[in-house]
């Protein structure tokens, strides 16, 4: 069964790390196709770069 794009859209806004994370985790089960109409791909990337931004 495939996440739920619309709880995996919420949780990436989420301000709690884990939720965020466990998002990520879960968009390995969605293909680009499917990501891309919600958004979920922007919203990884944000969420990667912010990341790599931080470690710096």
């Amino acid at each position: 069964m495939s996440p739920n794009l619309d709880d995996l859209s919420r949780q990436l806004d989420s301000p709690d790390v884990k939720d965020r994370k466990l998002a990520l985790a879960a968009l390995r089960e969605v293909s680009a196709h499917d990501a891309f109409p919600l958004d979920l791909l922007r919203k990884y990337h944000e969420i990667v770069c912010s990341k790599d931004k931080l470690s710096s």
